[in-house]
């Protein structure tokens, strides 16, 4: 808990004075940008785009009794999807250090039952 504590104390995104505006947030279901608000499945992700820290960040909550893979929108040009949090994982699998947060080779990901997941590009 101490790493994601830092990840968010550290993130320049998430120490924002103001509330995302409409053009530096998405909202996802398990396709990106098609997000449909009265589906019975409990899924819903959301990308959060800053183009004046250049940051990307991914964040997915998982409400449902089954597992689910998805599809992850395209980061920023030039960056790539690193896993910060995983909260299914077993530690220490499951929240990385500032810098040694592993790469995502693909562009799905698999969020177990009940879990959340926080990704950054970078």
């Amino acid at each position: 808990m101490r790493r994601l504590i830092h990840f968010r104390l550290e993130n320049e995104l998430l120490k924002a004075d103001h509330f995302a505006k409409n053009t530096e947030i998405a909202w996802h279901g398990v396709e990106p940008f098609h997000i449909y608000w009265d589906d019975p499945q409990p899924f819903v992700a959301l990308s959060i785009l800053d183009k004046e820290s250049n940051e990307d960040l991914y964040i997915a909550f998982n409400a449902t009794h089954e597992g689910i893979e998805f599809s992850l929108p395209q980061p920023s040009k030039g960056k790539s999807w690193h896993v910060v949090f995983d909260s299914f994982a077993t530690s220490p699998h499951d929240c990385f250090e500032l810098g040694k947060e592993p790469i995502l080779r693909e562009d799905k990901y698999y969020v177990a039952p009940y879990a959340s997941i926080l990704l950054k590009a970078f």
